[in-house]
């Protein structure tokens, strides 16, 4: 799938926190999964390796995101809750 067509003709209307639970999910299949493969001769284990580490990754990246948005979020109400309290100050005086 190419990420620009996928913008283009439809909305994302995933949540960060779908996108994190779902990475951790894929993370946990692949530790559990890979290891079985390589031991089928169906993945080699640098392979299996760096694809555990690229969805670790992937993972923690969602999730720091996800974090970051929270604090965004939270620093935008108490501002809109500080300018609210200083407009209520001005019609007192």
């Amino acid at each position: 799938m190419n990420p620009s067509s996928f913008y283009s003709t439809q909305d994302c209307e995933k949540t960060l926190s779908e996108m994190v639970a779902c990475a951790r999910r894929e993370y946990n299949m692949r530790k559990r999964v890979y290891p079985r493969w390589v031991e089928g001769g169906r993945m080699t284990a640098e392979k299996a390796q760096h694809e555990i580490e690229t969805m670790e990754c992937i993972y923690y990246t969602l999730f720091r995101l996800k974090e970051l948005q929270e604090t965004s979020e939270d620093m935008i109400a108490q501002e809109e809750k500080r300018q609210k309290q200083n407009e209520q100050t001005q019609l007192k005086l």
